[in-house]
């Protein structure tokens, strides 16, 4: 769905890192998988970081897939319903617009605990250029 997004931040990514790193390590005799796993890997963690972050913050939103192709009433035995779909249920269906606001703002917490655990366990030693 949002592949170019990611395409464009790992290529941006990669861009960052000097060529003299990879000179170095070619000429010390690394081979292709070492330079990967010993250089652009670790200097890559913090955009590695932020492509998790984006990609688990799109997994809870998937309001507007859902909502176009199953419609109000189109979901086949509770197959589709996630929790944007429950809060919009809540609030226009049945009318119940504060407790409808109060599944947004655990809807919001859930989200940051996710980046926040994401950041957290991600978490080692910086890089530095």
């Amino acid at each position: 769905q949002a592949v170019g997004f990611y395409v464009v931040l790992f290529s941006a990514g990669m861009a960052a890192i000097p060529k003299d790193y990879f000179e170095a390590a070619s000429i010390d005799g690394a081979g292709r998988m070492r330079l990967f796993f010993s250089i652009t890997l670790p200097l890559l963690r913090d955009t590695l970081q932020v492509g998790w972050i984006y990609l688990g913050i799109a997994a809870f939103d998937g309001f507007a897939l859902i909502q176009v192709l199953a419609g109000d009433r189109g979901e086949p035995d509770g197959s589709t319903s996630i929790l944007p779909i429950t809060i919009y249920k809540t609030a226009f269906d049945y009318h119940k617009v504060g407790y409808a606001s109060a599944m947004g703002v655990v809807l919001f917490f859930l989200t940051v605990t996710f980046a926040v655990l994401t950041l957290r366990t991600t978490r080692r030693e910086r890089v530095e250029l």
